[in-house]
Formats: C-alpha cells, sequence, structure tokens
C-alpha cells in the first residue's frame, strides 16, 4: 500500500485527470485501485490510498509520461508517498 499526499491547483482539475488517462496509467505499472480523499482543512491537498506495491508505484514515478499526466492534473511538485507494508483493524 501506498498513501501519497499532493498539492493541486484544484480538485476538479486533479479528479478529471486523476479518474481517466491517470487510471490506465497507473493500471500499466500494477496500480490495483485507489481511494482519494480531499484535506477537508486545504481543499488543494489530496490523499491518495493507493493499492500498489513499492516496485511499481517507483516504476509509475520514473516513466517520463508521468510529469506530463501529472501537469494536466494541476499538481504541484511531485506526490510526497508513505509506504505501508502491515496492517490491523481494531473495534474503535
Amino acid at each position: 500500500m501506498v498513501l501519497a499526499k499532493a498539492r493541486v491547483e484544484s480538485f476538479e482539475k486533479f479528479w478529471q485527470v486523476f479518474s481517466t488517462i491517470g487510471a490506465e496509467h497507473r493500471a500499466k505499472h500494477g496500480s490495483k485501485g485507489s481511494q482519494v480523499y480531499q484535506d477537508s482543512g486545504d481543499p488543494n491537498t489530496v490523499w491518495v490510498m493507493f493499492n500498489w506495491d513499492r516496485s511499481g508505484y517507483e516504476g509509475f514515478i520514473a516513466d517520463p509520461k508521468t510529469k506530463e499526466i501529472f501537469q494536466k492534473g494541476g499538481l504541484q511538485g511531485p506526490p510526497e508517498p508513505i509506504f505501508l507494508d502491515h496492517s490491523g483493524e481494531a473495534d474503535a
């Protein structure tokens, strides 16, 4: 799992690209899906939880086409990833 934080010009512009050409491009690098959250304290910050392994994510970031997609989506710099290896659930 990868949790990534990014700054965007606008959520609408980001979502339009993320959910279309971005999704197709991520799938080519092994992404198995994602959940997107807009930060309630800052509408130009998004958090994305990816079902993706580290090597797939790193290959995606290294792909030259990724930078072009980020620009189309209005990202204001590269995402800040956190790689999560283990998870658990609690009742409350």
